[in-house]
């Protein structure tokens, strides 16, 4: 008997250890925020997305997030000198020209060769670089000290072909030299090609200094692009601001 009553209690506490509800499923969790920006291609460009959370944050959080997508490209937009000379001659070696680094004191120089003849000795910084499509021709921004310099296959140009009115140096669109000036009394920016007006456009009088109005004026895919003070970018005389709206076309 007491055998029995044994086997009966074991039997109801299987009984009641199956009906016992399960427990709760754990919420799921929503997925981790991706620790990096998100990155895309189209047209040849990276594009790096960044998130920008809402509602309140560090006061200094915008000024980390600058610093933080500026380290990541510090690598190319202030390379040694040494590393953005080597960068140029890759351009320059063809046509039997090369920009050579050597010691000067403390610092390193770059002295501007063809051959073995030196064309310009004693830059101590570089900017830009522009060459012909052909490659007969080119245009090396730089600085001797305190003093900018535009050097040519020939040597360097004088400041007045070199920075007119803009103190924005030439570049080359196509085989043609091209530039930028300021016409005061007109308050136009004029763009030169071959030495011929090819454009031209209107600034407010708020931005009477030359300075202030042209921000960049470079070449791009065979076309010139002048990038202006008042968030207009205009390539090959096209406003893209009238075109796409300024949200997509204002430079930064």
């Amino acid at each position: 008997m007491k055998r029995l009553l044994l086997m009966l209690m074991a039997a109801a506490l299987a009984v009641a250890a199956c009906s016992k509800p399960a427990p709760p499923a754990a919420p799921a969790q929503a997925p981790a925020a991706p620790k990096g920006p998100a990155v895309t291609t189209a047209a040849g460009l990276t594009i790096e997305e960044h998130i920008i959370p809402q509602g309140p944050t560090d006061p200094d959080f915008y000024g980390l997030k600058q610093r933080e997508i500026l380290e990541r490209r510090k690598e190319w937009r202030q390379p040694s000198l040494e590393k953005h000379a080597a960068l140029i001659n890759v351009d320059l070696q063809p046509i039997g020209y090369r920009l050579v680094p050597r010691k000067s004191g403390e610092q390193t120089v770059l002295d501007l060769k063809k051959g073995e003849q030196t064309v310009y000795e004693g830059l101590t910084g570089l900017w830009s670089f522009s060459r012909s499509a052909d490659g007969s021709g080119f245009f090396i921004r730089g600085r001797k000290d305190t003093d900018a310099v535009v050097l040519t296959p020939s040597g360097p140009l004088p400041n007045e072909q070199a920075f007119p009115n803009m103190f924005r140096p030439p570049i080359y669109v196509g085989n043609d030299p091209a530039y930028i000036s300021f016409d005061n009394a007109s308050m136009n920016i004029q763009v030169y090609r071959a030495e011929k007006l090819i454009y031209s456009c209107h600034f407010p009088r708020n931005m009477a200094s030359p300075s202030q109005a042209a921000l960049n004026f470079t070449e791009w895919d065979g076309k010139w692009v002048l990038e202006t003070r008042d968030a207009r970018v205009i390539v090959d005389g096209q406003d893209l601001n009238r075109q796409l709206g300024p949200t997509r076309s204002s430079a930064s």
